[in-house]
Order: structure tokens, then C-alpha cells, then sequence
């Protein structure tokens, strides 16, 4: 189910770009929406994986994007991001999370969207494994997927340079499995019930069009925020 788009941002100082890249997306800029979470079983214990970051680790603004490589809404967003970030300074940055809307993978969800959507996204782990996330990414996004298989992944992971015996090897590993499991579970603790959802700072936005707002708004706040005091000196 797609809902009305609108631009991702509004024209402020840093987000001209975005806006400019997200009006040229036109009509196709929508973001689909996800069942929430049926009410969750016992936690599993607490598992670390690796998170795919643009921007510097320690940016005091941190910017989550929840998206399926699917979703027409999120190969949008993806653009627009990229023209975005690439025009930032040092205090802002860019985890991307997979949530894709297939139920292979996604359990949670009222009913698979895409079909191929946990495939990409198991890619998108792997990618992040052997070293080249935000090159699968972007390739990935360049065109609009009705279906994906295995094979498209394996292919477009070569082509970006992963090693063809080690991304199969990957892609069929339990643990691979899991950390994209883990991902999924975070955008049910987020409650993502739209992709594209970002989220600045642990605040989950609305819609797409609120990010540039959110993101001076921000930027105001730790602005106007004492600096800490400083550490006692050592006797």
C-alpha cells in the first residue's frame, strides 16, 4: 500500500540538495507501509553486528534509515540521501538498517510486498562483511526491482567486487541469517510501520519531509547545550 509522497525536505541551509534531488523523484517518492509488530516473544539474548555508517562514527547528529532495496519510496530517499550527505560536514551521519517487506525473512508482517526483498537485504549483510556495503547499495538502488533472486545478488555483488565463493559462502550462512534477523527486530523495536523510515538522534520521524527540519533543529539544540564542565584536575 502506497501512500502520497511528498519532498523530503525543506529548502534550509544544508538541505538544498535534498530537497532539489527529492522534488526531481516526483511521484514515485512514496513510502510503503509495514504491519506492526505482533507482540513479541521473549527477548533473544543481545547480539552485536555490524551496522553500515556514512559519515564520521562519533557525528553528535546520528541519522538511522530503515528501507527495503524494493520499495520505490527508498530508492528515492537513497539518491536524495547520497546528494545530501555528500554536501555535510563532520557532525552528522548515516546508519542504514535493512527492513524488508518480504515475509521470508520478515515474519512480522501482514503479507509479503516484495518479492526478492529478503534476498537483497541478505546481499546488503554480506556486502558489509567482505567490505563493500555502500557500493552494493547504491548499486542495488540504481534500478527498480519487480522480483529478485539469489542470482541477482550474486551478480551484482561480483560486480561490485566481492569474491564470487565467499559471497555464496555468506549468503548461506546461519550467521548471516541472524544479523539481518537483528536488524529486522530493532525497525519492530523502532515500531518502522512505513519505508522509508528515518529517525535523528533515537527520534523517529513522521514522514520523510520532516528530515531536514529535524536534522537544523538538531543542529540548533547542540548549539545551545553548555559545554560540559571540565574534568576535576588530578592532585
Amino acid at each position: 500500500m502506497n501512500s502520497t509522497p511528498k519532498v523530503l525536505a525543506n529548502p534550509l541551509s544544508r538541505g538544498v540538495a535534498f530537497l532539489a534531488l527529492a522534488t526531481l523523484a516526483g511521484a514515485s517518492f512514496a513510502q510503503v507501509k509495514a504491519k506492526p509488530a505482533a507482540p513479541a516473544a521473549a527477548a533473544a539474548p543481545e547480539q552485536k553486528y555490524k551496522t553500515n555508517v556514512k559519515g564520521p562514527a562519533d557525528a553528535p547528529i546520528k541519522v538511522v534509515e530503515f528501507a527495503d532495496f524494493m520499495c520505490p519510496g527508498c530508492r528515492a530517499a537513497s539518491g536524495a540521501l547520497r546528494e545530501y550527505f555528500s554536501q555535510q560536514g563532520g557532525d552528522i551521519n548515516l546508519t542504514f538498517k535493512n527492513f524488508p517487506l518480504e515475509k521470508t525473512c520478515n515474519p512480522g508482517i501482514g503479507q509479503s510486498v516484495h518479492n526478492g526483498a529478503c534476498e537483497l537485504a541478505l546481499g546488503a549483510i554480506c556486502a558489509s562483511e567482505l567490505g563493500v556495503f555502500w557500493a552494493y547499495h547504491d548499486r542495488i538502488f540504481s534500478r527498480a526491482w519487480e522480483v529478485a533472486s539469489r542470482q541477482d545478488v550474486i551478480d551484482n555483488g561480483v560486480a561490485v567486487g566481492m569474491n564470487k565463493a565467499k559471497l555464496e559462502a555468506c549468503l548461506a550462512s546461519p550467521e548471516a541469517k541472524s544479523k539481518l534477523a537483528l536488524q529486522i527486530k530493532e525497525g519492530f523495536e523502532t515500531v518502522v510501520q512505513v519505508t522509508p523510515t528515518l529517525v535523528v538522534n533515537g527520534k523517529k520521524l513522521n514522514a520523510t519531509n520532516e528530515f531536514s527540519a529535524a536534522v537544523e533543529a538538531e543542529r540548533k539544540r547542540l548549539a545551545a547545550a553548555p559545554a560540559p564542565a571540565p574534568a576535576p584536575a588530578k592532585k
